[in-house]
């Protein structure tokens, strides 16, 4: 049985802790999970009860927590950039679970070298990896897998419209199927004191889509004087693709932090080195917008990479 929402968090936060946010938050993780399990990626018979799994840069550990109390057998859990110290699942789960707040390799240095696991499971975080470090990553989890072990890799796309994480400035429609910028377009008005509410929203909030609330104060959000709206860096950055077709723009107004934590690999480039680590893919779920791509990108990225914003994979190590 999967486990509800509310064990996965007082496995990691005491319970007068809890908040409503999380446990939406809680909720989410379950729901993606039944998804993951309706599409056949997952089965909580074959892949998770009963078996050692392997939570490869694990954030909160909401999913490790998840497998836990759902039946798993040991649960490793690692992430490179650890976000909490001491969570519940510690003491009520000890038997059941392992933490680490390294990388790999160094995160297994110290585990049995007979503990094989069954199941690799790794939720958007294959595009923040070094293609370099993520190929041998891969490697290591090929090795520790069992034969015929599961690797799930649920991979965001950088090519899609909102590859560079454009949270703050773009949101989805109809089941994650359109993609559409946020607020008032105030290109359509006119004239351009109208987009200062536009304007200071998007200064204010863009900069760094995952800290929306620590905008830099050097951040310039004036309105500027544009002979048209397509000549402005705000209209630029509120396009969709706009990390590729204003690259310039792109980082000179917003930062280079995009290009500083995402590895930019195509979904071809995956599946290769999926192939080189000894993976073979059995299995692919892509969500594909319908947005139609600029032509001068179709050229050069190709429809696939452009329209594809996330792509789930069930792997089997051979």
């Amino acid at each position: 049985m999967i486990a509800t929402p509310k064990e996965i968090l007082l496995s990691v936060f005491p319970e007068e802790e809890i908040t409503d946010y999380l446990l939406h938050r809680a909720s989410l993780v379950q729901e993606q999970f039944q998804r993951l399990s309706a599409h056949r990626l997952i089965s909580l018979e074959d892949d998770i009860i009963g078996k050692n799994i392997l939570d490869w840069e694990c954030g909160t550990a909401a999913h490790a927590s998840l497998f836990v109390f759902s039946g798993a057998k040991h649960v490793v859990a690692t992430d490179s950039y650890p976000m909490w110290e001491n969570p519940q699942i510690f003491s009520i789960a000890q038997n059941h679970f392992t933490y680490r707040g390294l990388s790999l390799p160094h995160a297994l240095e110290d585990l049995p070298k007979n503990l094989l696991f069954d199941l690799c499971f790794s939720n958007t975080s294959s595009e923040h990896i070094a293609v370099e470090i993520l190929e041998q990553s891969l490697q290591l989890i090929h090795q520790r897998l069992t034969k015929g072990g599961i690797l799930f890799i649920n991979h965001d796309n950088y090519y899609s419209p909102m590859g560079a994480h454009d949270v703050a400035v773009m949101h989805s429609k109809e089941n994650y199927k359109t993609i559409i910028p946020k607020g008032e377009e105030c290109w359509n008005d006119g004239f351009c004191p109208s987009s200062k509410e536009t304007r200071e929203y998007l200064g204010s909030q863009i900069y760094h889509p995952t800290d929306l609330d620590s905008p830099p104060e050097s951040l310039d959000i004036s309105i500027g004087d544009y002979v048209r709206c397509t000549d402005c860096p705000y209209y630029k950055r509120s396009q969709l693709w706009a990390h590729l077709l204003y690259p310039d723009e792109f980082d000179s107004l917003f930062g280079t932090w995009h290009r500083d934590c995402l590895n930019k690999i195509t979904i071809q480039e995956l599946r290769a080195i999926l192939d080189r680590c000894g993976f073979d893919i059995v299995l692919e779920h892509p969500l594909i917008i319908s947005n139609i791509p600029p032509a001068t990108l179709l050229a050069k990225y190709g429809e696939e990479n452009l329209t594809t914003t996330t792509l789930k994979m069930r792997c089997v190590a051979r």
